[in-house]
């Protein structure tokens, strides 16, 4: 953005300012908000996914933070090879590839238990609030919902081969 500016002489000067995005940290290192679990077998593009998710939460970057919630649901689905699931409104029952009809076919396909399928609705719907209408989810939110995740990436992934011999 060009700005104008008086000189000491009172001449006018005109300067360009200059954003850079994400802030640059200068003195501090930001407090760690959320702590992230280390997974050894969620496929590498969750896991990345799933850092990055966290680093945009710890930096605040809270409207990325909830695009990528969704995402990480999304590759779940990915993944686990869910494509869609039905879905029922107050006429019908169809099929439907959208997000909705995706976690409603994790529970289908038992990755995941109907209370699981409950609360990625709520999720999907903050995801939703984020996307399409650009409302940024508040930290407290993006804390539980990586809590919720967290736990989901551990029973769809790791406790099938957790060996308690």
């Amino acid at each position: 953005m060009i700005r104008p500016a008086t000189n000491k002489e009172g001449e006018l000067e005109y300067y360009t300012e200059l954003f850079v995005y994400p802030d640059k940290q200068i003195v501090d290192v930001p407090a760690i908000l959320i702590q992230e679990e280390q997974f050894t077998r969620v496929p590498e593009q969750i896991g990345i996914l799933y850092t990055q998710v966290i680093s945009a939460i710890n930096t605040k970057h809270f409207l990325l933070s909830g695009a990528g919630i969704r995402m990480i649901i999304e590759g779940i689905c990915l993944d686990k090879s869910i494509l869609d699931g039905e879905v029922t409104d107050s006429f019908c029952t169809k099929r439907k590839s959208n997000l909705e009809g995706k976690i409603n076919g994790l529970e289908g396909a038992r990755f995941i238990t109907p209370i699981e399928a409950k609360i990625l609705h709520e999720v999907r719907k903050i995801g939703n609030e984020t996307v399409h209408r650009l409302n940024q989810p508040t930290i407290k939110s993006l804390g539980k919902i990586m809590q919720v995740l967290t736990k989901l990436l551990f029973s769809i992934y790791e406790l099938e081969e957790l060996d308690v011999r």
